[in-house]
C-alpha cells in the first residue's frame, strides 16, 4: 500500500524527511486532532483483500497507550469523526452509489462467467 494525495487533504506529514515517506493527510482542527490519510492498494493487494477479506495494521506506540484507530474502505465510514472532512465529502454520495452499482453489476457478471 502506498499513501496517496486526495482532494480533502490539507497537510503532508514527513515531507522532506528522508527516513519517512511523505504522508498526505487531512488534519482536523477539532479537539481530537483527527488525521485522515488515503492509501492505494497494488493489484496484488487488491486481490488478497478480495480473496481473504483481511487488512493488517501496524502502529508504533513507543510503549505509550495505543491511540484509537479506524481502517475503512469507504471514506463515508469516517462520519462523525473529523466533521470538516465529512462535510467536504457529503456531495460525493450520489456519484459513489452509482459507481458502486455499476461495479457490482460487472463483478456479478464476471462471477457468473466462472
Amino acid at each position: 500500500m502506498k499513501p496517496i494525495e486526495f482532494k480533502e487533504q490539507n497537510t503532508v506529514f514527513g515531507e522532506g524527511q528522508k527516513e519517512y515517506l511523505p504522508l498526505p493527510a487531512y488534519l482536523d482542527d477539532g479537539p481530537y486532532g483527527h488525521v485522515v490519510s488515503c492509501w492505494k492498494l497494488s493489484i496484488k493487494e487488491r486481490f488478497l483483500v478480495l480473496l481473504y477479506g483481511r487488512v493488517w495494521l501496524s502502529q508504533m506506540c513507543f510503549h505509550k497507550p495505543l491511540q484509537p484507530q479506524l481502517v475503512a474502505a469507504d471514506k463515508h465510514e469516517l462520519k462523525g469523526l473529523a466533521r470538516s472532512f465529512v462535510g467536504a465529502i457529503k456531495g460525493l454520495s450520489r456519484g459513489f452509489k452509482g459507481a458502486l452499482k455499476k461495479l457490482s453489476t460487472k463483478i456479478y457478471a464476471l462471477c457468473m462467467e466462472w
